[in-house]
């Protein structure tokens, strides 16, 4: 299950051993289009997962709504520009 979570300061994420083995791919909010300042984070996990205390942190916003469209849809298109950007190198 893909699920998305903004925060002002990344290392809320970084700094977490449990997101850290998980592993996650990050972006600035600018880069995603939102009107926000900080850091979208998305994991693919099981509901399980999600239940860790770093998802309780009062730092920590689940995107949802257009947000949460808008920024998967930009997630899809950065990681296509990398695979290309990749695919020209060989």
């Amino acid at each position: 299950m893909k699920r998305l979570f903004f925060v002002k300061n990344m290392n809320v994420f970084l700094q977490n051993e449990d997101a850290k083995r998980k592993g996650f791919t990050f972006e600035s909010a600018a880069s995603l289009k939102l009107d926000k300042e900080g850091f979208v984070f998305l994991f693919d996990a099981d509901e399980e997962f999600f239940k860790n205390e770093v998802f309780k942190n009062e730092e920590v916003e689940e995107l949802k709504g257009k947000d949460k469209e808008k920024a998967l849809k930009e997630f899809e298109r950065i990681e296509e520009e990398k695979v290309s950007g990749i695919g020209g190198l060989f």
